[in-house]
């Protein structure tokens, strides 16, 4: 261990992998090359594998009574979406209203339409009830359900059609999130590539960076095709590639080219200088992959599908930002020989001895007081991370939505007509626990709920067989008629509420307009919290509740069961990892709780920015976001904990090689951030413009995993490298080491 960090088998299997690829580079990058173009051939097809939504969450009561009312109820409505006519003249409003009723159910795949808000002279919906049994079925009939909508609208008329729903909103998320990842990587790539070219000076050590993001990028769309065609992957898994995959490789790669130029300068040949650089990049690059590798494989086993796909996505990321900082890159380096380092004098050098000296006084500034450098960064650390527990995970409210998407303008309408409470129905399905629904001694307690549901304060209007309060009534007519002429009578719309057996009853819940995500939310908490049977005696009925905000409420219940499974297994594997590295328990130890703060304080002040009535505005939303998606603080952990690794491990690895050589603690701290300061910076600086641009993106989750990521890169390269780790360093002596050395070895290495 004298020279360096410990490696292992790992490690030194890439660092062959990595030395064959320089020796071997044409054959190398001629192999990349195939592996691009397979790859972009494969990820052409993949909007339309992604999905904006995959639906219920597998198992849940919601799944449970979606499969109910579609497996056994003849409700044509069980699946639906809802058209929005806008006009200025009436009598054309009330013209296209009706030719499109009449298209509309000539659709085979149509069970049924409606017109549910007729007494607006200059708008008009109706409700269109699809031949499906889940959403992922109902996303297929939009796109001809459009264009069927479309025919029958007059050239130069001035009715605005607006389709939404579920299904409609799914896939223009789709469509959204493909464009806005296309355009943000158009606006990136430039600014990271000129960010580069300040950093090295050269172009040509500048350009190999952005070849192995790019190509870890393509790659991993090209995977994700793969396994798109065999399991329901949603489009957040796209983004996190996109995002990620630029990120990571270009930080890996950085780091590679910065050590080859390094020991170039001091006088290595080129060969030897790919060599000696990935032998020592490595370790790091593999330490912080493995850590967000571990990390997002735990969120991919997560029940809520939006939040597995994130963790899928991520997982193939990093592999792929591996292997290209690995593989790809020696094999470019290899070949670009001296053309490395031209043109020779574009900037100042990172790594040259003018910005050693530069890092080596800052060092010295901020050890000449360790407790006041300790202090400062708690002092940043702590306030920044105290909004995180008050963070709030559940859906965006659709008004932070871009309003350029057809079914988020639908959305508006619908709230203006006073019916937005049509687009997240709740549904209640009771199922008799023994012989028929409709027995008069359950209709009459069936009556009382149907009753306190319609007189909750936050519920419009609740659709039953007949009205809640002639639910008793109907009771006696079973008591006289029996169950089956009663069944009989009933009108067409109240029939598709009973089950085909008759075992089962539905009941469908409208909220008010004026209530909110949460709101609706808080109601799904009471409606799954309350024991049926116990509150209304002689149901004896399994109640089962389902509707979109119950679905949201599960996604959000399990994404807190999942939390806890995922921290610890970051936090084990970069404990595990570190002392691996270092044979140091104190060291993993520190960077774990370094880590921790990092990612409580970026989480903390992006719950303050989006929630803050003026700060909302600083990051593009139109107003303050009560919640937060339950996927993205979990990525954004996993990945803030990777990256910080990443500086971790390269910081470390340069103190404990001063560490081995003989210095002191408070000697090897100031040569590690004197060797690796410029390097974590400037790595920190291209993070923050790749994340930064997703951040401006109009898509709301990849908004906010973007702003999560740069605050968390930001504070990691300069309050925590800079001030708590080097502080705490210092102020730990010789015990850093334990349990291994607690002293330095005089002349070593």
């Amino acid at each position: 261990m004298a020279n360096g960090p410990h490696t292992g088998w790992a490690t030194r299997t890439w660092q062959h992998l990595a030395g064959a690829a320089a020796a071997r580079p044409w054959r190398f990058l001629a192999l990349w090359l195939v592996l691009a173009a397979l790859a972009v051939g494969l990820a052409r097809d993949l909007p339309k594998l992604l999905y904006g939504s995959v639906g219920v969450l597998p198992g849940s009561q919601a799944a449970l009574a979606e499969a109910r009312l579609a497996g056994d109820f003849d409700s044509p409505y069980a699946q639906f979406m809802i058209l929005t006519l806008e006009g200025r003249d009436p009598a054309e409003v009330d013209a296209v209203r009706d030719r499109a009723l009449r298209a509309i159910r000539r659709e085979p795949y149509v069970l049924d339409a409606m017109i549910i808000e007729e007494d607006r002279p200059l708008a008009a919906a109706l409700l269109i009830g699809v031949r499906s049994d889940r959403l992922k079925e109902t996303e297929k009939h939009v796109a001809p359900l459009r264009a069927t909508i479309a025919t029958v609208l007059r050239p130069g008329g001035a009715v605005t059609p607006r389709l939404t729903g579920q299904a409609p909103l799914s896939l223009d998320i789709v469509k959204l999130a493909s464009t806005a990842a296309g355009e943000t990587e158009k606006q990136v790539l430039p600014l990271t590539f000129v960010a580069l070219v300040l950093s090295f000076g050269a172009l040509g050590a500048s350009f190999l960076p952005l070849v192995a993001g790019v190509g870890a990028v393509l790659l991993a769309l090209g995977l994700l095709a793969i396994l798109a065609r065999f399991q329901e992957i949603t489009v957040y898994a796209s983004n996190v590639i996109t995002m990620l995959g630029l990120g990571l490789g270009i930080d890996y790669a950085l780091f590679v080219v910065a050590r080859i130029r390094e020991e170039a300068r001091r006088g290595l040949a080129h060969a030897e200088a790919v060599g000696a650089a990935i032998r020592h990049a490595a370790p790091a690059i593999a330490i912080s992959a493995g850590t967000v590798f571990l990390g997002l494989g735990g969120l991919a086993t997560a029940p809520a599908r939006e939040s597995a796909g994130m963790g899928m996505g991520g997982m193939i990321v990093a592999a792929t930002s591996a292997l290209a900082a690995l593989t790809l890159l020696p094999a470019a380096a290899s070949a670009a020989g001296r053309w490395l380092d031209a043109p020779r004098a574009l900037s100042s050098r990172l790594t040259g001895e003018a910005g050693r000296r530069r890092w080596a006084a800052v060092a010295e500034a901020v050890l000449k007081r360790p407790w006041l450098s300790l202090a400062a960064s708690l002092l940043v650390l702590v306030p920044l991370a105290l909004p995180a527990a008050t963070l709030e995970l559940g859906d965006p409210d659709p008004r932070l939505l871009p309003q350029v998407l057809e079914s988020v303008q639908g959305i508006e309408v619908l709230r203006a007509l006073d019916r937005g409470g049509a687009l997240m129905p709740f549904r209640v399905v009771i199922t008799a626990r023994e012989g028929q629904a409709l027995t008069p001694q359950r209709l009459r307690p069936l009556a009382q709920l149907a009753a306190d549901l319609q007189a909750h304060p936050r519920v419009d209007t609740v659709f039953a067989l007949v009205e809640p309060k002639r639910l008793t009534r109907l009771a006696a007519g079973v008591a006289l008629r029996g169950e089956a002429k009663v069944r009989e009578a009933l009108p067409r719309e109240a029939a598709s509420l009973v089950s085909r057996d008759g075992r089962s009853v539905a009941l469908t819940v409208i909220l008010k307009p004026d209530q909110s995500i949460r709101e609706g939310r808080a109601f799904a908490r009471d409606l799954l919290a309350t024991d049926w049977n116990a509150r209304y005696p002689g149901l004896a009925a399994e109640v089962l509740v389902g509707g979109a905000a119950v679905m949201s409420q599960e996604f959000v219940a399990s994404a807190h069961r999942t939390y806890p499974r995922v921290f610890a297994i970051v936090a084990v594997a970069t404990a595990v990892m570190l002392f691996w590295m270092t044979r140091s328990a104190v060291i993993a130890a520190k960077a774990v709780l370094a880590n921790s703060i990092t990612v409580a304080a970026a989480l903390g002040a992006t719950t303050w920015l989006i929630r803050d009535p003026w700060a909302h505005q600083l990051v593009g939303l139109p107003m303050p976001a009560e919640t937060i998606p339950a996927g993205i603080p979990l990525v954004a952990f996993c990945v803030v904990f990777g990256l910080s690794m990443d500086y971790e491990v390269f910081l470390m690895s340069r103190i404990q090689e001063a560490h081995l050589a003989g210095k002191d603690d408070r000697a090897a701290v100031i040569e590690g951030i004197a060797a690796s300061g410029g390097v974590i910076t400037a790595a920190a600086a291209i993070m923050g413009i790749v994340f930064l641009g997703f951040a401006l993106t109009p898509f709301l989750p990849i908004k906010l995993l973007g702003l999560a990521l740069v605050l968390g890169v930001v504070l990691d390269a300069t309050v925590v490298r800079l001030l708590l780790v080097p502080s705490l360093m210092v102020l730990m002596g010789r015990w850093n080491w334990w349990p291994g050395e607690r002293s330095p070895r005089p002349g070593a290495g």
